[in-house]
């Protein structure tokens, strides 16, 4: 090994040229494995490399499945986020600071621990409306079921 005789480990000296081959340009130059120029140029070759799934009469293809798809396409896009939306009436332009970051954190903690409150509130809230509907329908079905048998007694008598 003559890099250790000469003091300078080479790490990836027992790559092959596969290995190499699969590991990208820019790990390559930050693993030391190529300079600068061979790092502009493998990545201007892998720009200008051909592809043929973007050949013109695939992206053809690709674009008249995608119009013949229609308006009840559940995987069509949704672009109403980009339609104008109505201003909200404020007293100044000043974007306010809902991120929480830049805001006052005492503010802001208190505001997460009250959404937080209010969740736990609704989960509770919601397991109770869970619980009475249940029982109720228990007691409806019960009901139903004694009505029924009251009348079939009634009909063998």
């Amino acid at each position: 090994y003559l890099s250790s005789l000469f003091g300078c480990e080479f790490a990836h000296g027992e790559m092959s040229a596969y290995q190499r081959q699969q590991v990208g340009p820019v790990h390559q130059f930050e693993m030391g494995l190529i300079n600068v120029p061979d790092l502009k140029y493998h990545v201007a070759r892998s720009k200008i490399k051909y592809w043929k799934q973007l050949a013109p009469d695939l992206k053809l293809v690709i674009h008249e499945r995608a119009l013949s798809m229609g308006a009840e396409d559940p995987l069509k896009p949704d672009y109403s986020r980009f339609l104008p939306q109505k201003k909200r009436r404020t007293l100044s332009n000043v974007v306010p600071l809902e991120h929480g970051h830049l805001a006052n954190l005492t503010v802001y903690r208190d505001t997460i621990l009250l959404k937080s409150a209010m969740k736990l509130q609704n989960y509770y809230r919601g397991m109770q409306a869970r619980r009475l509907a249940e029982f109720v329908a228990r007691k409806e079905a019960f009901y139903k079921a004694q009505s029924m048998a009251l009348d079939e007694a009634k009909k063998k008598i």
